[in-house]
C-alpha cells in the first residue's frame, strides 16, 4: 500500500532532492494522506512508464521489461487486500512500515512471474535483490537463496550479465518513478538513472522531475514527449469506511 497525498505545487521553488529519501519521508505522514494506491496499481504505472522509456534512457528494451516493471509487486496484493477489508478498524499502512510482510511479498511476486518468461522472472528478481543488499528482516537469507535459483536460470538461458544488470536498472528506475507519482508527491526531485538500490547508483547521471498541472517534466527527457500514464488511488474520507474509487492521468515531458 503506498499513501497517497493531495497534490498540490509547493509555495516556494526548492532545491531538488533525492526522489527515494523524498518518498520514504512522505510515508511516515500516515494523518495528512488523501488516499491510498495499491501495490498492483503502482505496478502497472511502473509498466506504462517503462513502455515510454526512450532508447537514450536505457537503450534497446525487450518487451520482457514491460512486463517485470508491470508485474514486479503483484506480491503484495494479498496484503493491500488484507488491509482493504479492516480498514473499518484500522487505518492503512504504507509497505515501508511492513518490513515483517515484505519477504512474503518479495517472494510471492517472483513465484507469480514464473508464469512467464524465464526473462521476466529473472528481472524480478533482481529487482528484490537489489533491494536486499540495504540491511533489513532476512535480507541475507532471502540473497542467499535467490541468487543462486536465479543465477542457475540466466546460466541455462544465456542472459548476459551487463544486459541484465541494465534492463533491471530500468525497472529500478521506473519502479521508483512510479511510487513518486503515485504518493502525489510534488517538490522537485532527482533519479539515479538506473536501479536507486544498485551499490554504484550515485555514480549515475541523474534525472530531474518537476510535477506542475498534471505535467511531469524529466530533465533530460527519458519518456515520449507528450505520452499519458494513467493510474488509480482510493479516497479514503476521514471516517475510511467508504473508499472512492479515483483516476489520476500524468502527461510526460
Amino acid at each position: 500500500m503506498i499513501l497517497r497525498f493531495a497534490n498540490s505545487s509547493a509555495s516556494e521553488p526548492s532545491e531538488p532532492r533525492a526522489a527515494v529519501e523524498l518518498f520514504m519521508e512522505s510515508q511516515k505522514h500516515a494523518a495528512d494522506r488523501w488516499g491510498v494506491v495499491p501495490q498492483v496499481n503502482h505496478s502497472d504505472l511502473a509498466g506504462q512508464l517503462a513502455k515510454h522509456l526512450l532508447f537514450d534512457a536505457f537503450g534497446e528494451l525487450p518487451a520482457e521489461v514491460v512486463d517485470a516493471a508491470a508485474r514486479h509487486d503483484l506480491g503484495w496484493k494479498p496484503s493491500d487486500d488484507g488491509q482493504l477489508a479492516q480498514l473499518a478498524v484500522r487505518a492503512p499502512i504504507p509497505f515501508p512500515a511492513m518490513p515483517g510482510e515484505e519477504l512474503a511479498a518479495w517472494k510471492l511476486s517472483i513465484e507469480i512471474a514464473e508464469s512467464g518468461s524465464p526473462l521476466t522472472q529473472s528481472l524480478i528478481s533482481r529487482h528484490f535483490s537489489a533491494l536486499a543488499q540495504r540491511p533489513g528482516p532476512g535480507h541475507e537469507a532471502f540473497l542467499d537463496e535467490e541468487v543462486p535459483r536465479r543465477t542457475a536460470i540466466e546460466n541455462r538461458h544465456g542472459f548476459k550479465a551487463e544486459e541484465m544488470k541494465r534492463w533491471a536498472g530500468a525497472l529500478g528506475f521506473c519502479d521508483l518513478v512510479s511510487l513518486f507519482l503515485a504518493s502525489g508527491l510534488c517538490e522537485p526531485a532527482w533519479f539515479p538513472l538506473t536501479h536507486p538500490a544498485y551499490r554504484d547508483a550515485d555514480k549515475a547521471p541523474r534525472v530531474m522531475l518537476n510535477l506542475r498541472d498534471g505535467k511531469a517534466q524529466f530533465s533530460p527527457v527519458v519518456f515520449t514527449p507528450g505520452a499519458e500514464v494513467r493510474f488509480d488511488a482510493l479516497r479514503l474520507p476521514g471516517n475510511l469506511t467508504d473508499p472512492a474509487p479515483t483516476s489520476f492521468t500524468v502527461k510526460l515531458s
